[in-house]
């Protein structure tokens, strides 16, 4: 499907849907077909180490509210287990459990099938100029706020 803009905004977003949508395809024909995409980017930010939902959420970009939605789904799953945080009573951190490893791996080789894929649609050294300028923006500093 061609995307008929050239605003940077739409095209990133356009390619990270195909993207995201193919990865979560694959995730789900590798046996979780329970998962959605707000809970597959959750598990991207997860590891075995318990990590803060609240700064997950942040990382994610959803408010507290979706993130305890989500995290309750999660944990309902089998994905995630919850541990009430030390160093603040109010947080709860999160980490993955046997299932949410099992589905981290197999998000692991989605990916990786979808970017060959990408890559087959791009030669060679249009696929380096394309990682090299996600990497600068994704690097590059915020701007300054105005005002």
């Amino acid at each position: 499907m061609a995307v008929e803009t050239s605003d940077i905004g739409l095209l990133l977003k356009a390619a990270f849907d195909r993207y995201h949508h193919e990865t979560l395809q694959r995730v789900r024909r590798a046996g979780f077909a329970d998962v959605t995409p707000a809970q597959a980017l959750v598990i991207a930010h997860l590891s075995d180490t318990p990590k803060n939902a609240v700064s997950i959420a942040m990382r994610v970009g959803v408010s507290k509210q979706a993130m305890s939605v989500t995290t309750t789904e999660l944990t309902r799953k089998g994905y995630v287990t919850l541990s009430p945080d030390p160093t603040d009573r109010r947080a709860r951190l999160l980490a993955l459990s046997g299932r949410g490893r099992a589905l981290k791996q197999a998000s692991g080789q989605a990916k990786q099938a979808v970017e060959a894929q990408f890559a087959t649609l791009l030669a060679e050294h249009d696929t380096v100029v394309v990682m090299d300028a996600l990497r600068a923006l994704a690097a590059a500093p915020e701007p300054e706020q105005v005002g």
